[in-house]
């Protein structure tokens, strides 16, 4: 400040004029307090006006939001997606086996005609493995991109995609929705939903894989060695490593690609005329020559097979709205 030598000193204030002006402060705070809290409260009762009449409980129910913040499947349970269990692993028909041969299908009704694979080895268990990780809302934004990457793997040609670039806050605003497999667009072939002339999802199972791929909409990319032979589009054989997981979520059915990498030549390699991967009916790897009496599961007529040793790994997520990496078609299915 600058010295003002001339300048008066002011005179002190008297004390009733002191009091009343203590008194004057401390009315107009209590009432500028008053009219912030008022202002608060209006605010906080509009916002409450304006949520949802059925505001999302923390359950782990299919269907639901919220979610155990010490559940194995928070991610899951936030965006209300149904929680993995015996619907979400792929069952086989299964061949008798005597003596290293097979002598025909195991008859249907009898404990073995249906083979149910274990738990974390199917295309599904995958895929929803990749999506709590990706949806969860509680860890921190290390841990969570650690957990994501930690569920990704390459494809047969040693690629890898990741997942969309989007901000984690979108993530987390999704929600399961099981109507959009009958409005948005689905890009894997053979798959029935169960949907209403309205749009309307009537089915029992929203969350679906794929049951075959159409060769002529795919481009999976040729591994280095792959063989086969020169007349046949390699897409017809090449495919039935991958399965497509349909997630029918709030901006459209989300594809979650997964990579199985069971072998399906079992002496040479790439070579697809040689007989696919077999297991026992608990999904361990084996060969016909080692059941001499018992059932088999081979791998040659289905898509996305998973084994213990060799389980199916997420390679690709496509939200609402994106076509999957390998998608060579014109329209969704």
């Amino acid at each position: 400040m600058v010295n003002r030598p001339n300048a008066r000193e002011p005179k002190p204030m008297s004390r009733p004029k002191r009091l009343l002006a203590s008194i004057l402060a401390v009315t107009l705070a209590c009432g500028l307090g008053a009219i912030i809290t008022a202002t608060h409260r209006h605010n906080d009762e509009a916002g409450a006006r304006a949520q949802p009449a059925s505001t999302p409980e923390t359950t782990s129910a299919p269907g639901k939001t919220g979610g155990d913040a010490s559940s194995r499947w928070v991610g899951l349970e936030h965006a209300g997606i149904p929680t993995p269990g015996e619907w979400s692993r792929p069952r086989y028909w299964s061949s008798v086996v005597k003596d290293g041969q097979v002598v025909g299908w195991a008859a249907e009704g009898t404990p073995n005609a249906q083979v149910t694979m274990p738990a974390n080895t199917g295309a599904i268990d995958a895929a929803l493995n990749t999506l709590n990780r990706l949806l969860d809302p509680n860890a921190d934004d290390q841990t969570w991109a650690d957990n994501v990457k930690a569920t990704l793997g390459a494809d047969a040609a040693g690629l890898e995609y990741g997942y969309p670039s989007a901000p984690r806050w979108w993530w987390l605003e999704r929600r399961y929705d099981p109507d959009a497999v009958c409005t948005g667009s689905i890009y894997v072939a053979g798959r029935s939903w169960g949907c209403s002339t309205d749009g309307t999802y009537t089915g029992a199972q929203a969350i679906n894989n794929a049951v075959r791929y159409d060769p002529n909409e795919t481009r999976f990319p040729v591994p280095k060695g792959y063989k086969v032979d020169s007349r046949v589009n390699p897409q017809e054989h090449l495919s039935r490593y991958y399965d497509t997981v349909v997630v029918p979520m709030d901006d459209g059915p989300w594809h979650v690609t997964v990579y199985c990498p069971a072998d399906r030549g079992a002496s040479d390699g790439w070579n697809y005329a040689q007989p696919g991967t077999v297991t026992d009916e608990h999904g361990n790897e084996t060969d016909l020559a080692s059941i001499t009496d018992g059932v088999a599961v081979q791998s040659i007529e289905s898509v996305g097979f998973g084994t213990r040793q060799h389980p199916c790994v997420t390679v690709d997520v496509s939200v609402g709205g994106q076509t999957p990496y390998w998608y060579a078609g014109t329209e969704g299915r």
